[in-house]
């Protein structure tokens, strides 16, 4: 075991919130997590600090907290792990287009929902009615407008959906 002299910290969020973007089945304004996969209940701040962290570096890239463990192996001089899913955010930084899957489940959430995200598309599939959203984030960043009857996203959406429900399978 090493002994580790200077502080490295690590701070991120579990959840992003909504605060009555989204109205819920009912038709009410949801203010919450856990129930929804928009952006806005998935972003949340990341934040390292310590030695050999770029000083003063921000970035909008999209990460995942699967980044976390294999990010601080690596500033801590650690060799990555086979189990690690994630990457070093560091060494990849301005790979702004990683597929990045998201669920939610009962019973937490109102229903089984499962995303994946890959600049610039959304994919939001609810099994339980059958429901398909693909949004277009770099012209629609609030996701309002559902490209799933859209021939803009018609090919985005079966190629997304193919690879959402390999996940699915793999898992």
């Amino acid at each position: 075991v090493r002994r580790i002299r200077a502080t490295l910290q690590a701070g991120a969020g579990d959840h992003g919130e909504g605060l009555g973007e989204y109205v819920n089945d009912l038709g009410d304004p949801h203010v919450g997590h856990i129930h929804y996969l928009y952006d806005v209940y998935m972003r949340i701040p990341l934040i390292f600090s310590g030695p050999g962290v770029p000083k003063g570096k921000k970035s909008s890239d999209m990460v995942s907290l699967l980044d976390v463990a294999p990010t601080l192996f690596k500033l801590l001089g650690f060799k990555s792990q086979p189990s690690f899913q994630g990457r070093n955010i560091f060494e990849t930084l301005g790979d702004k287009s990683p597929e990045i899957f998201q669920e939610t489940h009962k019973p937490e959430a109102f229903k089984n929902r499962f995303a994946l995200l890959k600049q610039p598309w959304h994919l939001i599939l609810v099994p339980e009615d059958q429901i398909l959203e693909i949004y277009n984030l770099s012209s629609d960043p609030q996701e309002k407008a559902n490209l799933a009857e859209d021939k803009e996203g018609a090919a985005a959406l079966d190629r997304m959906k193919r690879r959402l429900e390999e996940f699915a399978r793999d898992v």
